[in-house]
């Protein structure tokens, strides 16, 4: 196992969200961020609030250096945390059923995106697999990863580092997101339904 040359500066990595029993946990996440740490110099950061935080707050007071628990916040001080972070952490549903809309916030900073996704194909990663600073990560039950999978997240958290993409760029993969997009079809709708003989 020859691991990515070990960075000089933090890589800082961020989570901003909800994280609820049954329905989307941390505990993946933070094992395969740990084992990521054993061979990078990394920072990761949570912003979030739910039924779900035990593990999160047992990584933090193990390991202060790399994981920090901030608790919910205010929406202006997750965007700044967004915003200067090098990587933006996604967690998927169990089911792997729901659009998270914490996706779409991310693509719109064009920021690199590490998912973690309880199924092969759930619906986050089929959205993301167009987006060219993904990574998905497929959790394992048991919190083992492989040497080439931590390898290649290595890679790729190397070679994202300081990227970013413009709206643009993002606007042109993703082009029925767009707010433009939404708002013609609500007035749509609305003229549809809203003639004068409905009134």
């Amino acid at each position: 196992f020859n691991p990515v040359v070990r960075s000089e500066k933090k890589i800082t990595f961020t989570y901003t969200g909800a994280l609820i029993r049954g329905v989307r946990s941390s505990n993946g996440c933070l094992a395969f961020l740990a084992a990521l740490s054993k061979e990078m110099l990394i920072s990761v950061s949570f912003y979030c609030y739910g039924s779900d935080l035990n593990a999160i707050n047992h990584y933090s007071k193990a390991n202060s250096s790399t994981f920090c628990n901030y608790g919910k916040v205010k929406k202006n001080v997750a965007d700044d945390a967004i915003n200067s972070s090098d990587i933006l952490i996604s967690i998927g549903d169990v089911e792997g059923s729901q659009i998270s809309s914490k996706i779409f916030d991310y693509l719109s900073m064009g920021k690199p995106v590490m998912h973690f996704s309880y199924l092969k194909d759930c619906v986050n990663s089929r959205l993301l697999k167009r987006y060219p600073l993904a990574y998905i990560v497929l959790l394992n039950s048991d919190d083992y990863y492989s040497e080439s999978i931590i390898k290649e997240a290595l890679s790729f958290a190397e070679k994202v580092k300081g990227t970013t993409m413009t709206f643009t760029e993002v606007s042109r993969l993703y082009p029925t997101a767009l707010p433009t997009v939404t708002a013609a079809l609500f007035r749509n709708c609305i003229n549809q339904n809203c003639t004068s003989e409905n009134i």
